[in-house]
């Protein structure tokens, strides 16, 4: 009895061996070797300052990342060169590492409506679609008044994005426009509105397609445009931080996402 129980076990523990190894091996075969960038979707404003821009990536099987010659490439093929970048790991796992690139860009002031990562790497030119970024570089030739105050969250709830802008200075200030360049973005707030010392007003700017695919990135820092009402002098303002929509990803849905992006 007690060698047929031994046989029974050593049986067992085999088919359960067995079993781990081809979970192991096949689950390892799951993460195909590869950098993979989220897309971004949005709006970024600046205001005389540097622009910056985050892209977010996973390394899968610590994959060379050939950042040495990169740029960005706006919907009309134009590059755009890179001050200088940075990379900082996030979330760091057996089979991956989530990373932060983070960029300076070189660009003139206007509009830019970026589209995808290109870099030169062996001789070869390789891209990544980065979705659709619109940065808005302006101007502004007047400091801006420190008047406003905002507060908002750090992300969108159920399709919307709150900016609380309060007058903090006893003068009457009119909130000219919310500027934001992109048709993914819509409110239904009043323009021109008069604020007094101490009024806020809570401005609502809704998502046109809460549809986007989970690992999609939103991003959203409008310019308010503003100005006292006994002048005519227009100032800009953004918000300090840009607000970012990003949805924590698992591994099975990682994996699923990996074995269909064709790097």
């Amino acid at each position: 009895m007690k060698k047929i129980m031994i046989i029974f076990l050593f049986v067992i523990s085999f088919a359960l061996f067995s079993i781990g190894l081809f979970y192991f091996t096949n689950g390892n075969n799951d993460w195909k070797k590869g950098l993979y960038f989220q897309k971004i979707y949005g709006y970024i404003g600046y205001v005389n300052e540097d622009v910056n821009l985050n892209l977010y990536y996973f390394n899968v099987k610590d994959e060379v990342e050939p950042f040495e010659q990169i740029f960005l490439v706006t919907n009309i093929g134009n590059e755009i060169s890179i001050i200088s970048k940075s990379i900082q790991t996030i979330n760091k796992t057996k089979n991956y590492n989530e990373r932060i690139l983070s960029l300076t860009i070189n660009v003139e002031f206007g509009l830019y409506e970026i589209s995808k990562l290109r870099f030169l790497y062996d001789q070869k030119v390789l891209e990544f679609d980065l979705g659709n970024i619109i940065i808005d570089y302006r101007k502004s030739e007047v400091d801006s008044l420190k008047c406003l105050s905002f507060t908002y969250l750090q992300s969108f709830i159920d399709g919307e994005f709150e900016l609380t802008i309060k007058n903090i200075k006893p003068i009457e200030v009119m909130i000219s426009n919310i500027i934001y360049e992109n048709d993914m973005f819509i409110d239904s707030n009043s323009h021109n509105l008069i604020l007094n010392y101490n009024e806020e007003h809570v401005y609502i700017v809704s998502l046109t397609d809460t549809s986007l695919n989970q690992f999609d990135i939103i991003v959203f820092r409008p310019i308010i445009e503003f100005k006292k009402t006994d002048e005519d002098t227009t100032y800009l303002k953004t918000t300090l931080m840009i607000p970012i929509n990003k949805n924590n990803i698992n591994i099975d849905q990682l994996i699923a996402y990996i074995n269909k992006v064709d790097t």
